[in-house]
């Protein structure tokens, strides 16, 4: 096919006008049923990927802007409008009644291309050439009108055709999962039920309708299952053979409160010389899930757990991430080691990477070595607060070896959910870091760095991120002078200036606002095979090594360590290990946007959960972006909603672009980032993820 592929690309260069499929096939002298099959599924490629261009009119040409149409992606976001992003880096706004039928992720042709102000472009979707999965979630309806679906995000309606028989025994509430084909007839598409997910009412639907839509697998299939459950539940004398003993050591684990999968231990002394030995223990997962096997195969698919509203959804069955890979306490468990001896400056001078087993004496909470790292006494720590005084020693020097080399400290708080015993929000707070989680990423840093640095030399998946744009870096600074932040432009970008922008920014914003611009003006970290650094930690090397339970860049570089002494190192294997790393890279850096989106779709249907049962309730808040329609403000209990221009009810609003603000119109009241205000909850929707407020008469006040 690839062959026959750049026959028919060849052929449109030499004569870059329509063409018939008839004059195609007979220019390429293509024959018989077989040859026909394969043609056919070259044009429809060629169609797919944006090569060449198709009217049901004139026929088929090369793809260009000429033709006046675009070719990309379309990504539809949570107010149900799409941007397409052009395979030429161009980004077109979609209103939601032009959509077509375009579903998030979907290939798409775009026409009616318009140009509006500041370079931005608006259309319409012409037609659907590939579906990201074509999946939908409705919900059943049943009542006098009978039996029909209804879509579980309201943004997602389109016109179906769905054979009514599919539908006889469905319940009312009912959620199932329809696939949508790109096929149009009568202006309906073609659609079929696929599976039944369950019913509204039943517990842990959300998570799982969530993990549905963004097409990641939730439970095992059975052949899965039955190799995890083949695995040996404790460490066998023959397992420890050729491993270094540490069994002996007061090693430990600290980690969340509720946490069943623990991938990390640590033991730390003070040597007669003044410097320190930290020993990091990694759960040695390679060990037991071999290359071929079901469960690195699914690994692969997976690439992460993902944690939605305190639910995980693990890379590895629960068996084998909270059982055998999992370092609990008072058990025998095997593991990969990087022993380093640092000195007083914080520098590395000395350090072995070891196959070893451990069993971990205590499994600590950080809630609690907080508590005795802040001095309260708690009896159960006592045989443990030496170690833990040497650990905070060892733990300030890497903090100011941090601050020397000037990573990048945002310094923003996770929001936590806080449930009932059944599952229902009642609260989300700041989840504010202690000591004891300062100590375990420096610990963690540390040991991905060596682990880094000693495996540079092979095909390895390196963690990286890239210095920012400056054009993004100044567009937030215009954005945080207009909202009343004195700050100064960089006159080139780099760790100084951002950290000088942070220093700045942090006087003035207690609650974290103006930061989270500047993070999200930074670029995403990923995963990659070439190294570039890591800007933010500001680190030449640095890997992902110590959470290889829950992560796949940890699991392969676990894997490639294991298999190096059998690795043959010729050319043929060196390049099949570099171009399976870089697939994986790729996929990791995907599934981990995915998991963020997850999470933070989680995080606002759990919001408009809690609001549901606060309409007409008043909260306190500051308003945390400005737009064109309105401003969204985040409450004092950190729940974000949007207050539209209909919603501010003592003046007629618009927005001011140069100045980014909203302006009354009568009153001149004005409203800008960082702005305190008092807010009424209008409604809330948890389908659809959206909280509405509403303000009425009353005065912006000065940002916190």
């Amino acid at each position: 096919m690839e062959e026959l592929s750049k026959l028919v690309m060849l052929y449109f260069k030499k004569e870059n006008k329509f063409h018939t499929l008839n004059e195609i096939k007979k220019k390429l002298n293509i024959k018989g049923l077989e040859q026909t099959e394969i043609f056919n599924r070259v044009i429809d490629s060629l169609i797919e990927n944006g090569s060449l261009f198709f009217d049901d009119k004139k026929g088929y040409r090369i793809f260009t802007n000429e033709l006046g149409f675009a070719y990309g992606k379309i990504e539809i976001n949570k107010t149900g409008n799409g941007f397409v992003h052009t395979k030429d880096g161009y980004t077109i706004f979609i209103n939601n009644e032009n959509l077509n039928g375009a579903l998030n992720g979907d290939t798409v042709i775009v026409h009616s291309i318009t140009n509006g102000r500041n370079k931005n472009f608006g259309g319409k979707i012409k037609s659907i050439l590939k579906r990201e999965t074509g999946n939908i979630i409705y919900q059943v309806i049943v009542d006098e009108n009978g039996i029909n679906l209804k879509p579980y995000n309201n943004y997602e309606h389109i016109k179906i055709d769905i054979n009514k028989n599919e539908l006889r025994n469905l319940i009312d509430g009912q959620m199932v999962l329809v696939n949508v084909s790109n096929e149009l007839k009568n202006g309906c598409y073609k659609a079929e039920i696929i599976k039944t997910i369950g019913h509204k009412n039943d517990p842990g639907i959300d998570v799982r309708l969530i993990a549905i839509k963004y097409n990641v697998p939730i439970d095992f299939s059975k052949e899965v299952l039955e190799e995890a459950n083949k695995l040996p539940k404790e460490v066998s004398p023959k397992d420890i053979i050729n491993r270094i003993d540490l069994r002996e050591k007061q090693i430990f684990t600290i980690d969340c409160d509720d946490t069943k999968d623990r991938d990390d231990a640590i033991f730390v002394e003070k040597l007669e010389n003044g410097n320190y030995k930290l020993i990091v223990s990694i759960a040695d997962v390679s060990h037991y899930v071999k290359r071929g096997s079901k469960l690195f195969d699914e690994a692969l698919n997976r690439c992460t757990s993902h944690y939605i509203n305190n639910t995980c959804i693990p890379m590895f069955p629960h068996i084998l991430s909270n059982g055998i890979c999992s370092l609990n306490e008072g058990v025998d468990r095997l593991t990969k080691s990087c022993e380093m001896e640092i000195n007083s400056n914080g520098d590395i001078v000395n350090y072995n990477i070891y196959d070893s087993v451990i069993n971990s004496r205590k499994a600590m909470k950080y809630s609690e070595v907080n508590k005795v790292l802040n001095g309260e006494k708690l009896d159960k720590y006592t045989p443990f607060l030496n170690q833990l005084k040497i650990m905070n020693e060892l733990n300030n020097i890497l903090e100011r070896k941090k601050e020397e080399r000037n990573y990048l400290d945002f310094d923003i708080s996770d929001i936590k959910l806080i449930q009932n015993n059944y599952g229902k929000p009642v609260d989300f707070k700041t989840d504010e870091r202690g000591v004891a989680e300062k100590l375990i990423e420096n610990f963690m840093v540390i040991t991905n760095t060596t682990v880094a640095q000693n495996y540079s030399w092979l095909p390895f998946i390196f963690r990286v991120h890239e210095y920012p744009k400056e054009e993004k870096i100044n567009s937030i600074i215009d954005l945080l002078k207009a909202s009343g932040v004195n700050i100064n432009k960089c006159k080139s970008i780099n760790e100084y200036s951002i950290n000088s922008i942070l220093e700045q920014i942090k006087k003035v914003d207690s609650n974290g606002i103006f930061r989270s611009y500047l993070l999200k003006a930074m670029e995403r970290a990923k995963y990659d095979i070439l190294n570039c650094g890591h800007f933010a930690l500001q680190l030449p090397l640095y890997c992902h090594f110590t959470s290889p339970i829950r992560r796949v860049a940890d699991f392969m570089i676990h894997t490639v360590i294991s298999e190096l002494n059998d690795f043959d190192y010729s050319k043929e294997s060196i390049d099949n290990l570099e171009n399976e790393l870089n697939e994986i890279s790729k996929s990791a850096s995907k599934l981990e946007k995915i998991d963020f989106d997850m999470e933070n779709e989680g995080k606002a249907m759990a919001m408009a959960e809690y609001m549901e049962n606060h309409i007409g309730d008043r909260f306190e808040g500051i308003v945390s972006e400005v737009y064109q329609h309105g401003m969204f403000v985040r409450t004092n209990n950190n729940i974000s909603g949007k207050v539209s221009f209909e919603n501010m009810l003592d003046d007629k609003y618009s927005f001011d672009n140069d100045r980014k603000l909203i302006i009354g119109k009568n009153t001149k009241n004005k409203y800008k980032i960082g702005d305190k205000v008092i807010v009424l909850v209008k409604d809330a929707s948890k389908e659809n993820r959206t909280i509405n407020f509403q303000i009425g008469k009353q005065k912006s006040l000065s940002y916190a």
